[in-house]
């Protein structure tokens, strides 16, 4: 239930904070969980949750810059270098 209320908020765009928030969890946790998803054998829990944020990230990414793909471009490349999910611009 908490990973899915993070997803769905991840999904509308949340930040990294706010998709915690939404979580009930602080956001060193989500990071944990994030981090445990990309390690080599991670439990396949921590795997799936590390797959469904990212996919409900670029979704909102998709979603929010359907016209403009070159600013699409530079949020996904500001969320690379952050490694942190920014808030959507509106």
């Amino acid at each position: 239930m908490t990973q899915q209320r993070i997803v769905a908020a991840v999904r509308a765009g949340a930040s990294r904070r706010q998709a915690a928030d939404a979580g009930r969890v602080s956001r060193a946790t989500l990071s944990r969980w994030l981090s445990l998803g990309l390690e080599p054998g991670a439990p396949e829990r921590y795997a799936e949750f590390n797959r469904a944020v990212r996919a409900a990230q670029d979704g909102a990414v998709r979603q929010r810059f359907a016209d403009d793909r070159r600013d699409a471009e530079r949020y996904r490349a500001l969320v690379r270098q952050q490694g942190a999910l920014p808030r959507l611009p509106a």
